[in-house]
């Protein structure tokens, strides 16, 4: 091989080096950014295939002049992967190459050696033209008469070995002008997406200045609206203590002995905390979204309740914030809802829901007599003493149509957790009230068909109640944090 050859196959080698080394450096893993998580689309860069010229895996007939124009490894180990049908091993490698170079062996030798071995008269390859030219190969081993041979073999092999050498030097060369025009093509790939990177760069840190500008002015609005919080607070509170003082004063006006203005107070006083329970609402009972989320699953039952297809009415006692007559008019559902606090029926009035300001009971006993269709109260029970909580069972049974229903969710006392802490969140609450407790009022008060609903599976009608049978002490931690109790007015039922 000439020097210019050799000249260009290192420049070729630095030249792979360095692409290697600029492609191994752009996939190391990068830190992800925050604002842009996409991954990203580059052009695809291929690599340079290094490996040795070779036949196909599955030929089993070669010429002896196809193994010409390959160097000295690459010749053993293609010659090797076509005799012998594996690559060469080091005993192999060690043996004929220092051979093949010193010229005290050909190509052709070698060749027939390994067709000759066991492993290749196993395979069974087939090489054309092994045989020598000149019939001098047989002579080789004769005394005397083979040193003269093997000499002659070399000045009369010259020709030969020249024109193997002119097909190695242009199978050398069509491998460099392949190699520089598949370089030259990944160069090309490598600047696109070295332009598309830097493209998306760009884009990237655009995108990443809007997020912080917005997240700028998110927390710029955040404390302003915290500020604006705290000052409504603050108004509050001066609002609230006035109102104390008057009050006070009120009283200290009164003669002792007037209990009828004292009773006119007492619904002033409970009004001022009216605002202050919504705040607690908030906070404990958790955002409308997420209460209307767990009241969600009992719509089934009112869809396919008889007196409300009928287009029956459903009265919400205690309908806070509107939670579920916002479910019920979504489902096309009639319904309204009364409250005794102020500030929740305004709120409620405000996304246009039917409610109105006043106490449940007083108002089922003044509905006219069989006029609805179901009577529902969410954390309402737990507020009343026993003698309300009888009277609250009595007047909707009184104002149920047939086959109306009632139901009533509760916090779930069988939960422990529930049960011994977080139930007196509420300073309004009475007491808690067991499963067993509702059904019995239920039962005695008329009502029939009575089922508790702790699981979403309860709602089904038709099904029997997962029921609660605690096995062990974890079970007491394990139930629902609420349940409901459903019962029916049913004359049927009655007479049966």
């Amino acid at each position: 091989m000439s020097e210019a050859h050799l000249d260009d196959q290192r420049d070729i080698d630095a030249i792979l080096a360095a692409i290697r080394a600029e492609v191994g450096a752009s996939h190391k893993p990068q830190p992800a950014m925050a604002e842009d998580r996409r991954t990203l689309s580059v052009v695809r860069v291929e690599m340079l295939d290094e490996s040795d010229e070779g036949f196909a895996s599955d030929r089993r007939s070669f010429d002896a002049g196809e193994f010409e124009g390959l160097d000295e490894l690459a010749f053993l180990r293609t010659a090797y992967r076509s005799v012998l049908g594996r690559d060469i091993d080091e005993s192999g490698l060690a043996h004929y190459l220092p051979l093949l170079r010193e010229g005290h062996t050909t190509p052709r030798e070698i060749l027939r050696s390994l067709r000759a071995s066991p492993e290749g008269q196993a395979r069974g390859v087939e090489i054309t033209s092994l045989e020598s030219r000149f019939g001098l190969d047989r002579l080789r081993g004769v005394p005397v008469v083979g040193g003269v041979v093997s000499r002659l073999r070399r000045y009369l092999s010259l020709p030969q070995n020249l024109r193997r050498l002119q097909r190695r030097v242009a199978a050398a060369d069509r491998r460099r002008r392949e190699t520089v025009t598949a370089l030259n093509a990944s160069l090309t790939s490598i600047r696109r997406s070295l332009q598309k990177l830097e493209q998306q760069n760009i884009e990237a840190q655009h995108r990443a200045d809007q997020a912080a500008a917005l997240a700028r002015e998110a927390i710029d609005g955040r404390d302003a609206a915290l500020s604006e919080l705290a000052a409504s607070r603050r108004q509050l509170t001066e609002q609230s203590s006035n109102l104390a003082r008057l009050i006070d004063q009120a009283r200290l006006t009164l003669p002792v002995d007037d209990a009828a203005g004292a009773r006119s107070i007492a619904p002033i006083e409970d009004a001022a905390l009216d605002s202050l329970y919504v705040a607690f609402e908030n906070r404990f009972r958790g955002s409308t979204d997420l209460i209307a989320g767990r009241q969600r699953r009992y719509l089934d039952m009112f869809r396919l309740s008889p007196p409300v297809l009928r287009g029956g009415v459903v009265l919400d006692i205690g309908c806070g914030r509107g939670e579920w007559l916002s479910l019920l008019r979504d489902a096309n559902i009639a319904a309204r809802g009364i409250d005794l606090n102020g500030a929740m029926v305004a709120e409620a009035s405000a996304q246009g829901l039917a409610v109105e300001e006043g106490d449940a009971i007083a108002h089922l006993r003044a509905a006219p007599a069989e006029s609805l269709a179901a009577v529902t109260g969410f954390h309402i029970v737990e507020h009343l003493a026993f003698r309300d909580l009888v009277a609250l069972f009595d007047a909707a049974f009184a104002a149920l149509g047939e086959d109306g229903f009632v139901l009533f969710e509760t916090p779930n006392p069988e939960n422990l957790v529930v049960g011994a802490c977080t139930f007196n969140y509420d300073p309004t609450h009475n007491k808690p009230l067991p499963p067993d407790l509702l059904r019995f009022i239920a039962e005695a008060r008329g009502f029939t068909q009575v089922r508790i609903i702790r699981r979403d599976e309860d709602c089904r009608l038709d099904q029997p109640e997962s029921g609660f049978t605690p096995a062990e002490i974890n079970d007491w931690f394990r139930q629902p944090g609420d349940y409901a109790v459903y019962a029916r007015k049913s004359w049927q039922g009655l007479a049966a």
